[in-house]
Order: structure tokens, then C-alpha cells, then sequence
């Protein structure tokens, strides 16, 4: 019974190991697809929306190359869990990898709803991070959205359309989120 068990526990930590990132412990590229693809299926039926959100640090490089890989792994980390706790129960977050993360809303009724969830996460990913004592580090966040079925029915297209718009805030200043395919919807965090 005692190898049966311990074998069991080595396939469940193999099985975690192929589908969170190491750093963060946050959903990897593999896992996000499995449940943005599930919530997005389930609001299709429930006539909801989701919303898929490409989300780069601005920032990151100057205090990593400043301050060392030590440093910017914790802030990373920090970052992945003020992510979770913006986010509501259901929702995704994910890391892709470097200071890149991916966020799937879900029962959205419309893109208002969105709104004050990407106004708390600008806001907590703009504070200042005490990290190793004495460094404070400040970094922002640049915000591409894509809304399903609004913007497309699936989620490749979805993620390509949200890095796209991700690349639209960075080019308008940074610290802010942009709708795929609306230069007039934008929403901008605090003042850096």
C-alpha cells in the first residue's frame, strides 16, 4: 500500500510540474488553454462572454538587469499572487513565461464588467514592491484584450488578437489595457 501511494503522489507532482509554470506555481501556456477553452465553451452556451487578456510587465528588464535574477524572480512572484488576488473565483491566471502572463475572465454580460477587474489590477501591479530587504522596485502593466464571441470563437485566435492589442498599450504609453480592435477603449492605471 505505502509504494502504491507514493507512486500515486510521483504522478501527481510529475502531472503538476508539466502544467504550472516553477517560478510562480500559476497555470502554464498548456493548462491555460484547457481551462480558458473550457470557460469559454460553457459562457457560449450560457450567452456570457470571456474575455482573454495578454497582460507583459513594463518595466521588468531595467530592474532584473539592475538588480539581479534573484530579485526579479521575486518580483514575479509577487506580481503572479497580487494577480490571483485581483481576479475573481473562476477566473484564470497564467504565466507564459519572462515577465509575460495570460488572464481568461468568464461570465462576463458585457465588456463594462471587465472594467473595474483591469482598473484593480493595474492599480496593485503599479505599487511599489519591496523586494530583498532593500530594493523597492516599481513596474507596470501593459494590457491587451480580446473578447469572445465579440473578437472571434476561439481561443488561438483570441490570444493572437489580445498579444496584438497588448502591443497597441504598450505603443500608447504603457500602464494601461486596450480592446482588440478599438484604439478608443482604453483604460490607464495610476500615474507611474
Amino acid at each position: 500500500p505505502g509504494n502504491v501511494r507514493e507512486l500515486r503522489n510521483a504522478v501527481e507532482r510529475l502531472k503538476h510540474m508539466a502544467l504550472h509554470d516553477p517560478l510562480t506555481q500559476l497555470p502554464n501556456r498548456t493548462l491555460f488553454a484547457e481551462k480558458a477553452s473550457l470557460m469559454m465553451s460553457h459562457d457560449k452556451r450560457s450567452g456570457a462572454r470571456t474575455a482573454v487578456c495578454f497582460l507583459d510587465l513594463d518595466g521588468f528588464k531595467p530592474v532584473n538587469d539592475s538588480h539581479g535574477h534573484e530579485i526579479g524572480d521575486q518580483l514575479l512572484k509577487a506580481i503572479a499572487g497580487r494577480l490571483q488576488q485581483c481576479m475573481r473565483e473562476g477566473d484564470v491566471v497564467a504565466r507564459f513565461g519572462g515577465d509575460e502572463f495570460a488572464l481568461a475572465l468568464g461570465g462576463l454580460n458585457d465588456i463594462g464588467e471587465l472594467l473595474p477587474i483591469l482598473d484593480r489590477i493595474l492599480v496593485a501591479v503599479s505599487a511599489p514592491l519591496p523586494l530583498g530587504g532593500r530594493h523597492l522596485a516599481r513596474v507596470s502593466a501593459s494590457i491587451g484584450v480580446a473578447m469572445a464571441p465579440d473578437h472571434g470563437h476561439d481561443l488561438t485566435s483570441l490570444q493572437r488578437l489580445a498579444d496584438e492589442a497588448q502591443y497597441r498599450a504598450k505603443r500608447a504609453g504603457r500602464n494601461r489595457a486596450v480592446l482588440c480592435g478599438d484604439d478608443n477603449w482604453m483604460t490607464s492605471g495610476p500615474p507611474a
